[in-house]
């Protein structure tokens, strides 16, 4: 699998035939500041994002779209991280403060 990493605000540049904008499935509050999301990418349902942003301004922190993963439909807490599912099956563990080190169980 190759990795591409570009920072969210920049990432209209580089695909502008990807994520035209998201649509939220499903979120958890980690904190009374911080928010987990996830859903899917609304030009192309066959992609998920999951994010973390700050609670009461929505300001992102940082934000995963994976392709080809279907809808992230479900996140929940872990003891060191979030626990993404997709509708297709596909799992994702992120690290809160390292999202690069995530680590994928593709269905």
């Amino acid at each position: 699998m190759e990795k591409t990493w570009i920072p969210a605000s920049d990432a209209w540049q580089a695909d502008a035939d990807g994520c035209e904008g998201l649509a939220i499935l499903s979120s958890v509050a980690l904190s009374a500041d911080t928010r987990i999301t996830c859903g899917e990418c609304c030009a192309a349902g066959e992609d998920g994002f999951v994010a973390m942003s700050e609670a009461a301004t929505n300001t992102l922190i940082w934000l995963l779209v994976l392709r080809r993963t279907d809808p992230f439909v479900g996140v929940t807490l872990e003891e060191d991280g979030v626990r993404a599912t997709s509708s297709r099956g596909t799992t994702v563990i992120i690290p809160l403060d390292r999202p690069d080190r995530l680590s994928i169980a593709w269905a």
